[in-house]
């Protein structure tokens, strides 16, 4: 058989300079990390599979370089350093929560409104009485 009479097409950065295209490596946006290094989304990411039961918005306030101030600007409920949040717990017993900060809150059967301190919320996430932490639908203020 005789070979093919089509020219090779180069590299695909070949190709994108003769179709005057930008290369793939100028088509995908983003920032490029030097190996050993960690980017500032593999950090938020460990923070988030660290604290799994938090909510995305939880998660996002905790990531942030300044909790406090992101979840202000959230325009969350706080008071003081403390947010606002709402606790499903695995049963009504509550007596595992001596060992936190927890302002007094409502409880309806497994459920939980209160406020905690911000330093705290990933610990508590990892308890295994807790199935999940998320932001209440509406703010009980007492």
């Amino acid at each position: 058989m005789a070979p093919s009479s089509t020219p090779d097409p180069g590299t695909p950065s070949e190709q994108a300079s003769s179709q005057n295209m930008p290369s793939s490596t100028e088509i995908i946006s983003g920032t490029t990390h030097v190996s050993g290094q960690a980017s500032p989304d593999a950090a938020n990411e460990t923070k988030s599979a660290a604290c799994p039961k938090l909510d995305s918005q939880l998660n996002q306030v905790l990531a942030s370089a300044d909790p406090l101030n992101t979840a202000q600007q959230m325009e969350l409920s706080l008071k003081e350093n403390r947010i606002q949040v709402l606790i499903v717990l695995s049963s009504p017993n509550t007596d595992f929560l001596q060992d936190y900060e927890l302002e007094p809150g409502v409880q309806s059967g497994n459920e939980l409104q209160t406020y905690i301190a911000l330093s705290q919320l990933c610990e508590l996430s990892s308890r295994d009485e807790i199935l999940a932490i998320r932001l209440p639908a509406a703010a009980f203020i007492p």
